[in-house]
C-alpha cells in the first residue's frame, strides 16, 4: 500500500482533470452572462494547462458593451498579462479579412478569380516567370498568390524590443 496522503493527492488531481466544468443552469436566463463567463474561465484555464499556452486576454461584449474581461498567463518573459497588454496581431486580421470578402462574394460585388490588380489598378510584383499567373483574390486568401513574405514589412513588427506605439 502507498502513502495514503499520495494516494488523495492523486484522488484530487484525477477528480480535478476531469471536472465538468461549471454547472449550466437549463434555461440559462435571457441576458445574463454569468455561466457564459464562468465557462470561459474555466475552459481557458484548461486549455492554458493542456496546450502549454503562454497568455491571453479576452474580452465579452454584449450589446457594444465590455462585460467581462480578464488576462490570463504571462505577455512575454514572465510579465504577467493584464487586460490592458498590448499584444501583436499577427496573423489573425487574416480570418477577418477573408470573412468580409466572402460577404462580398455572396452579395455579388467581388469574384475570387478576379485579378488582383482590378480591385488595386497598378498593383503589381516583380518576377522572373515571363508570363505569371494572375494574382487573385482566391490566391491571396489560400497563401498561394506568389508574394514575397515579409517584403516590406516595417522593422518593429519582427522586433519584440520596439514599442509598437513609437515605432
Amino acid at each position: 500500500m502507498g502513502d495514503p496522503r499520495c494516494d488523495l493527492i492523486l484522488t484530487l488531481l484525477a477528480a480535478a482533470a476531469c471536472s465538468p466544468g461549471p454547472h449550466r443552469p437549463d434555461p440559462i436566463p435571457l441576458g445574463d452572462t454569468t455561466y457564459t463567463i464562468e465557462y470561459l474561465d474555466w475552459r481557458i484555464q484548461a486549455l492554458m494547462d493542456d496546450e502549454e499556452l503562454p497568455g491571453l486576454a479576452i474580452a465579452l461584449v454584449v450589446d457594444q458593451e465590455v462585460v467581462w474581461q480578464r488576462a490570463y498567463g504571462d505577455a512575454e518573459d514572465g510579465v504577467p498579462a493584464t487586460v490592458d497588454t498590448v499584444w501583436r496581431v499577427g496573423s489573425l486580421t487574416k480570418l477577418f479579412t477573408a470573412i468580409e470578402v466572402m460577404r462580398l462574394v455572396d452579395d455579388g460585388l467581388v469574384d475570387l478569380d478576379e485579378p488582383l490588380d482590378t480591385f488595386l489598378p497598378g498593383f503589381s510584383v516583380r518576377t522572373r516567370e515571363e508570363e505569371p499567373p494572375p494574382i487573385t483574390l482566391r490566391s491571396m486568401l489560400s497563401h498561394r498568390s506568389g508574394l514575397p513574405r515579409n517584403s516590406g514589412l516595417p522593422t518593429w513588427y519582427w522586433d519584440p524590443g520596439t514599442d509598437v506605439l513609437q515605432a
